[in-house]
């Protein structure tokens, strides 16, 4: 059984001993707004280290659709002409296609760097050297370190498309009363508490104030997170089948 906001909030003063008062007001340690405010933070510090939550096409379609808006005049370029704007929660993309493509191909995704190395040739023979900045074609590559918050296809598409991706993503809502979270496995609400009661303990109060406490805390839960990560990657990468020569078994 998962925990809401709420009832997490509850095994939160429970495990800290803060229960006097009735309301959540003056007469308890923390408030109902630190106490969510903690969760807040602890979900997002949690799916950032753990990468837990992941979406597809179509699911959720403002995190992993793009619209491609092709140049005003493909002859005439200008410094906008390629990029994207990827929504402001993702972590990290881990598969995109263009929608348009009677056999969709996945793009590459890479860094500048890597395009800056040399050539890339593609499956039909195309080679993109030096002059990469401007070419224009169908999209086989995404640079995602090119410019803060933006992402550049290579080639430059000509024409309208969709972009559909495959990521990793930041928690998408605020945490409020009675809402449910985001991270929904009952483990990982549990490992939530341990960063929420590393943030109370350094609350600047004399009453609260614990140092060596919070930092045990904190050191629980890195552990807790590290070993989700972990043990996440396994189990998405558990059923991928080899390669041999290029053929998937």
């Amino acid at each position: 059984m998962t925990f809401t906001a709420d009832e997490l909030k509850d095994r939160f003063r429970k495990d800290v001993d803060d229960v006097e008062g009735g309301s959540g007001g003056d007469d308890y340690l923390f408030s109902d707004d630190e106490v969510l405010e903690y969760m807040y933070e602890a979900q997002r510090e949690f799916v950032r280290r753990s990468r837990v939550l992941r979406k597809t096409s179509p699911f959720t379609p403002t995190v992993t659709e793009i619209t491609i808006t092709p140049p005003a005049d493909p002859l005439n370029l200008t410094l906008t002409d390629g990029w994207i704007t990827p929504h402001a929660s993702i972590i990290k993309p881990l598969r995109a296609r263009l929608r348009s493509q009677t056999n969709p191909k996945t793009l590459q995704i890479v860094t500048v760097e890597e395009m800056d190395e040399g050539y890339w040739v593609d499956d039909y023979g195309t080679y993109l050297r030096q002059n990469w900045e401007s070419q224009t074609g169908p999209a086989r590559f995404i640079i995602t370190n090119m410019q803060e918050d933006q992402w550049r296809l290579v080639p430059i598409p000509v024409v309208a498309d969709t972009l559909e991706l495959t990521v990793l993503h930041m928690p998408l809502t605020d945490v409020t009363q009675g809402a449910e979270l985001e991270v929904t496995e009952r483990e990982d609400q549990l490992t939530l508490l341990l960063y929420m009661k590393y943030l109370a303990f350094m609350k600047q109060d004399a009453d609260i104030y614990d140092k060596e406490l919070s930092d045990r805390f904190l050191s629980a839960f890195e552990k807790k997170a590290d070993d989700r990560r972990r043990e996440l990657r396994q189990t998405r990468f558990r059923h991928q089948g080899m390669r041999y020569g290029g053929i998937e078994f």
